[in-house]
């Protein structure tokens, strides 16, 4: 019996149904089965009762009544227990459930007496054991417009209070991110696309990042970044810079490049504007570019060699990825430029990789380090108001950071010291991109932070550089010699396979009148329906005929474009998941409404994809030329 109910979490969960099947509970185990006044099954465990000793039912009634989830919600539940909750909550809602029970015992237990069938394989009941389960989860479950609602069965508290705070701060990390990474997915992933095509048929001294892969195996990685812990660290960076393979974040490189230090690479993956890096000299420094960033980089920087990093989680990459023939598996970006930076020094086989700079925190009141394009602009007081510097120079070039700034919200994280330190809720979320990459990744690279008073980064070493340089040999190579031999020998799979690429964007080209048709169609419709439901007399007949033809629209479009091109979602991204969850929202709404908001939502979507197909052909009509060698 127990090796049926195990078999429900195998798909969702193997790692978590391994233990569980090869776990034995112990013969000694403090577990004692009781009924509570109610006559409801209890269990007493560790001389602590995992639920209500009068009415268990009761208790979890008056829980699922206090945070009333919806359809939309993911609810997390600390604790398992006899699963009362749980199945109030399947039976109450149509929420999604994710239990995170730390104990195998109370697992064991529980996975053997009671049948959760029902509530798994409807995909709406999730299993954890371990944070890492807890936070690939809800990962995998978490879609626009989620709401997280965090629940304890009381007994937590008493069984394992500090795992629950870990959990609890690392949703702390986690949601916000997740929150954050549509906004931004929303606002930019149509200039990221344009941006893609745009310096794919721009590029000059450029190569493909995979090229130096494993090329720089055991040779030291340092990461600077500009956070407030590189003001300590600048001179020894000066004093030891043959021990390194510099990786600089853009807004350090105005530091580095002032004291004199000439990074190996600098790394960008900004969108908007080249501020940080433009008035300064390149010559010497390698860029390593995102695919989707500012393609001005081409014509405003001259460094002595672009790499592109082609990433598995942009659209255009994959594409490119899969028509040139070669893997980009190891290459994602979470969010932050010094996330990128990592990830490059990972696959050219550094180790070890040192951090500084890297505090994602607040520490002594600054935000950045000083001499950095950002420092020295404002600082944080001690009641986490933000101070403005009174001479500050060309206010308006700062505006919009000083006003993103101003709006931040302020958490505490663990620090390194094991205290806890203020940071901002995406920095939150960059630490735990940081960690996922430590669990993500099991190779013996050793992982120092040497960003000294910074924020704790679980799975790195944390030592100060002056610890981290201790037997450190030189580098022992030129690197700008090195990887021009690597250019010489190695093929770039874009250049290499030019042809194909124009091939494979041949057929949008020719369909390009077919699918803006079929977009102009659906704009004309859903004006029409617009129209037709402000008519004091609604006509059925009429609007069912609307809708229809709409939805014909859509379907060409989805079949002909959304579906045949891997990158094609790019252009309407924010409009498609809007339209996808309208057609998909079960919530009790009229028919008037709905047929209001399928129609403005269509016609977004619609006009979203008329102009993301224009601008995609724009760029490639320049495709005939190759880009350099």
């Amino acid at each position: 019996m127990l090796d049926t109910r195990l078999s429900l979490i195998k798909d969702a969960n193997p790692e978590l149904f391994d233990r569980l099947k090869s776990y034995a509970l112990p013969q000694s185990i403090d577990l004692e089965l009781f009924n509570s006044e109610s006559g409801d099954a209890n269990l007493l465990y560790k001389n602590i009762s995992l639920h209500c000793r009068q009415n268990p039912q009761t208790e979890a009634l008056r829980e699922f009544n206090r945070i009333k989830p919806g359809p939309s919600t993911i609810v997390i539940i600390m604790g398992l227990g006899l699963g009362y909750f749980v199945k109030r909550l399947y039976i109450g809602s149509k929420c999604k459930m994710v239990v995170y029970e730390p104990d195998l015992n109370i697992l064991k237990f529980t996975l053997e007496s009671v049948d959760f069938s029902g509530e798994i394989n409807s995909g709406r009941l999730f299993i954890t054991n371990t944070l890492e389960e807890l936070e690939n989860t809800l990962n995998e479950l978490y879609k626009y417009k989620n709401q997280v609602t965090v629940t304890q069965v009381p007994y937590v508290a008493g069984l394992y209070p500090q795992k629950i705070s870990d959990a609890m701060q690392q949703l702390d990390k986690i949601v916000p991110s997740l929150n954050s990474n549509y906004a931004t997915l929303f606002k930019y992933s149509k200039k990221w696309l344009l941006q893609g095509f745009t310096k794919l048929t721009q590029a000059k001294n450029n190569s493909s990042l995979v090229i130096l892969e494993n090329k720089l195996k055991d040779k030291t990685a340092l990461i600077v970044s500009a956070g407030p812990s590189l003001d300590k660290n600048i001179g020894l960076i000066k004093q030891n810079r043959d021990k390194f393979i510099i990786f600089c974040v853009n807004t350090a490189y105005k530091k580095l490049i002032t004291e004199g230090i000439i990074p190996d690479f600098t790394v960008y993956l900004d969108l908007i504007g080249l501020k940080s890096i433009m008035q300064y000299e390149h010559s010497q420094t390698n860029m390593i570019i995102h695919s989707s960033c500012n393609s001005q980089v081409f014509t405003q920087l001259e460094p002595n060699r672009f790499f592109t990093f082609y990433g598995k989680n942009d659209l255009l990459s994959r594409w490119l990825a899969k028509t040139c023939g070669f893997s980009i598996e190891n290459y994602s970006t979470k969010g932050s430029v010094a996330y990128l930076a990592l990830v490059s020094a990972y696959n050219m086989g550094c180790n070890p990789i040192i951090l500084t700079g890297q505090d994602l925190a607040y520490t002594e009141g600054k935000f950045y380090s000083s001499g950095t394009f950002w420092g020295d602009m404002f600082r944080i007081n001690e009641s986490n108001e933000i101070v403005e510097e009174k001479d500050l120079k060309d206010k308006e070039t700062f505006k919009n950071k000083i006003n993103s700034f101003k709006e931040t919200k302020f958490v505490n994280v663990k620090a390194q010291d094991g205290g806890t330190v203020v940071t901002s809720a995406d920095y939150a979320g960059f630490i735990s991109h940081f960690e996922s990459f430590v669990r993500d990744n099991t190779s013996e690279v050793r992982l120092l932070n040497c960003s000294t008073g910074g924020a704790n980064i679980e799975g790195f070493e944390n030592k100060t550089l002056q610890e981290a340089l201790t037997g450190l040999p030189p580098v022992g190579l030129d690197i700008n010699k090195t990887l021009q031999a690597i250019i010489n020998t190695e093929k770039d799979p874009i250049i290499n396979r030019w042809e194909s690429i124009k091939s494979g964007l041949k057929p949008l080209e020719t369909d390009k009148e077919k699918l803006l048709q079929a977009a102009q169609r659906g704009i004309n419709n859903c004006k029409e329906l617009s129209r037709e439901i402000r008519n004091k007399k609604l006509n059925p007949v009429r609007i069912k005929t609307l809708y229809s033809d709409i939805m014909n629209s859509y379907n060409r479009l989805d079949e002909n474009f959304f579906d045949k091109y891997d990158f094609a979602i790019g252009v309407a991204f924010e409009e498609l998941t809007e339209f996808n969850l309208l057609m998909q929202d079960e919530s009790p709404q009229g028919d008037f409404a709905m047929i209001v908001n399928f129609a403005k939502t269509a016609r977004r979507l619609f006009e979203a994809t008329e102009k993301g197909i224009n601008g995609i052909n724009a760029r490639i009509s320049s495709l005939d030329r190759q880009p350099e060698e």
